[in-house]
């Protein structure tokens, strides 16, 4: 069961920072007391008021006890290496604690876009309320000390309401109270009512944290309560209350809008079953658990770790203790083998040395000790980022409106051509200030693609030249980010192939070729020399420019192992570019049992259909595989290559027809309805349509609809004129 919800939520860099050696106290804490009463510290009762009265898990850290071991200052070096401001602020810090309690109705979870489909940010509490079907836990983490000023500093610029002698500021769903300069609580904003209202006594766990024997942390667990059993609860999905719903897709038909809802209400349901089966095996594992303790403290060289399991069930005792071990052995035996390397991973090293698991009336006990080295180690890597930046982080109520909208750009680089520009190209300048390469790249290929394939190859060839520019030349735009100078030259070659298929797309084949046979900047070589997807681009592009033969021997001549079916694609779309169709029909007949019914097909299916069409001597020899195509497509269509290739099959299809049934009306029918589709996928400008606007024409003027057959011709001779000089539509 997840018990620590606020550290996977943005805005998280605040929380983490705040509760930084908490959690490496209790990652490496793993031991701990008994669940009997303790007695808090006096001082303690004023800082633990926002406690919830109801909390099954709480968590203290003593930072001035930590400051009385004899590794105190071998771990604020250590700090200082990293964060000399964390390691001061630390310095000055007295206790560290959070808690979880009980479920609170949450406010309604406002739709991701508006009505004009603008984003609006979420609340950083959006997805644990989704979770818990409306409601959200009471989680709390407190700081008392000079750490308490990080939250000073991240209410600058905020409002902030006073109420029952606290300062609360709401940045982005996160509720950050104050309490003058030395006292910092962070819970989640619709949170802080019910937590105020309980103002007054310390919930009973709070009391299993006392200081004991030298301890410096401790945290608290209890199963047995009523708090956890309505969180492992199964839920009605009829009382889940509903969010608000999102602005409906435009441009569905009444149908389409009722599937759509259906898919929406289907996708809430399996999420609320599986929420309901993770509880299940949850109440299974914890079956009689009553609760666990952990405790921290110092001794000899280091620090003695303890954990106090307490359980109704003497029989599942006995299976856990047993299950425990058998854990720490295979742990162990990794770790030896090198399978898990101790070298590097000194955390998991230390993890499962010297353990001892000892069983105890009415439950059992993990004893280990840890050296202070390996604290100080995992402190020092568990800093995520430098104070500074992540106060700025949280102060920037943009930060949540930027990830969404890199979500959105994401999202719309997977559909169609005309989504991605739509997204995208309002967003250039966002996607090229980005310092992460693998996202510029990946979204600016993507947008190249979409120009291509609706007829601006002017934009297309101009972006992908920046772009390859760029890479080329890449410099780290942080001098604080990691260098992504290799990932940059990686990406040199992907390109070069997406240039190159452009190029060729337009008709320019001498551009194609100079683009992968540029050389490639990770080793000795060009790019086609490289990938597979560059060689078969420069083949074809030889192909088009009328050396068949030389293409097919680069082929043969290559050095790389490519995939069998990428390989005969290759071969494929230079024999269909040098006009050899018979041998395109034999060679994917003999890889494609089942043809078009094939998924592995589908990397020749284009040049298998204009073959076809451009060899079958009468329909009923080439319907059968046109029609079988459609029942395959029809299901997976949507996304850009799903489309284009439906466009070009149904041009094949169109084209088949003009020139074996020329004056029969299905074909002007079928020629009618992929020059729809091409319209509807590729736009005016895209020599797809010039093409089935041409076959189009054939079977019109055979038809004796001149007019029409005239305007057809007139409408695809304006997008001729604009396609490169190698464009097998300029000899048409």
């Amino acid at each position: 069961m997840s018990v620590m919800p606020c550290a996977s939520h943005r805005p998280s860099s605040l929380p983490r920072a705040l509760t930084l050696l908490l959690t490496a106290a209790l990652f490496l804490g793993c031991g701990g007391a008994t669940l009997t009463q303790g007695t808090l510290p006096r001082e303690e009762t004023s800082q633990l008021e926002l406690i919830p009265r109801d909390a099954f898990l709480a968590g203290r850290l003593d930072i001035h006890a930590l400051q009385a071991t004899p590794h105190w200052e071998y771990i604020l070096e250590r700090l200082r290496e990293d964060d000399a401001t964390l390691a001061q602020l630390a310095a000055d810090t007295g206790r560290l604690y959070f808690a979880v309690g009980g479920l609170v109705p949450a406010p309604p979870i406002p739709p991701m876009y508006d009505d004009e489909q603008n984003y609006q940010p979420q609340p950083a509490w959006a997805d644990l309320a989704r979770h818990f079907n409306g409601r959200i836990p009471k989680v709390v983490a407190i700081v008392e000390g000079a750490m308490a000023q990080m939250c000073v500093q991240a209410m600058e610029g905020f409002d902030p309401r006073e109420r029952s002698g606290y300062r609360i500021a709401d940045i982005s769903g996160v509720a950050v109270i104050t309490r003058g300069q030395s006292f910092c609580a962070l819970t989640w904003s619709p949170l802080v009512d019910a937590l105020l209202a309980e103002h007054g006594p310390t919930a009973a766990i709070a009391t299993h944290l006392a200081v004991e024997g030298g301890g410096i942390a401790q945290l608290a667990l209890r199963l047995d309560g009523p708090v956890v059993a309505e969180m492992l609860s199964d839920v009605d999905p009829n009382t889940v209350p509903r969010e608000a719903e999102e602005p409906l897709p435009d441009g569905l038909t009444d149908e389409q809008l009722e599937e759509y809802r259906a898919a929406l209400e289907a996708s809430r349901l399996r999420s609320l079953r599986m929420a309901n089966f993770s509880r299940a095996v949850t109440r299974i594992v914890m079956h009689g658990v009553r609760g666990a303790t952990w405790q921290l403290g110092t001794q000899g060289d280091g620090f003695e770790t303890r954990t106090q399991v307490v359980t109704d069930d003497n029989g599942r005792m006995r299976m856990w203790r047993e299950l425990t071990e058998v854990y720490f052995d295979v742990m162990r035996a990794l770790v030896a083998y090198e399978v898990l390397p101790a070298e590097g991973h000194p955390v998991l090293a230390e993890f499962v040395r010297d353990v001892q698991i000892v069983e105890q009336r009415g439950g059992y006990q993990i004893v280990r000790h840890t050296r202070h080295e390996v604290i100080a180690e995992f402190l020092q890597a568990s800093v995520p980022r430098r104070v500074e930046e992540a106060v700025a982080v949280v102060q920037d109520p943009g930060a949540e409106e930027r990830a969404a909208l890199e979500d959105r750009i994401n999202e719309s680089t997977r559909g169609t051509a005309a989504e991605t520009i739509a997204v995208v190209e309002p967003n250039i300048a966002f996607v090229r200030e980005s310092p992460y390469v693998y996202f510029r790249a990946r979204v600016l290929m993507a947008l190249a693609d979409a120009y291509a394939s609706t007829g601006r190859f002017a934009d297309a060839e101009r972006l992908m030249d920046e772009e390859l520019q760029y890479l080329r030349s890449y410099q780290p735009t942080s001098p604080d980010g990691p260098d992504f100078t290799e990932e940059a030259q990686g990406w040199v070659c992907v390109e070069a192939a997406a240039a190159c298929e452009i190029h060729l797309a337009h008709g320019d084949a001498e551009r194609a070729l100079a683009a992968v046979r540029a050389d490639s900047p990770q080793r000795e070589g060009t790019c086609a020399q490289e990938r597979l997807d560059a060689l078969s681009c420069e083949a074809a592009a030889t192909a088009t420019l009328g050396r068949a033969d030389e293409a097919l021997a680069l082929l043969d001549a290559s050095a790389m192992r490519p995939s069998g079916m990428g390989y005969a694609a290759a071969r494929a779309r230079v024999l269909a570019l040098a006009g050899r169709h018979e041998q395109v029909l034999s060679l994917v007949s003999g890889l494609c049992a089942g043809g078009a019914a094939n998924p592995d097909c589908a990397v020749f299916f284009g040049d298998y259909a204009e073959s076809l069409a451009a060899t079958a001597r009468t329909l009923a020899a080439a319907e059968p595989v046109f029609t079988s195509f459609a029942e395959r497509r029809s299901d997976s269509a949507g996304s850009q290559a799903d489309d284009e290739l439906a466009v070009r099959v149904q041009a094949a299809d169109c084209a088949l027809r003009a020139r074996v049934a020329a004056n029969a009306e299905p074909t002007r029918a079928v020629c009618a309805a992929a020059l729809e589709r091409a319209l509807t996928v590729h736009g005016e400008a895209h020599p797809q349509v010039a093409a089935i606007r041409l076959s189009y024409a054939r079977a019109l003027q055979a038809a004796r609809q001149r007019d029409e057959a005239t305007a057809q011709r007139a409408a695809a001779a304006a997008v001729v004129e604009t396609l490169g000089p190698q464009h097998p539509l300029r000899g048409r």
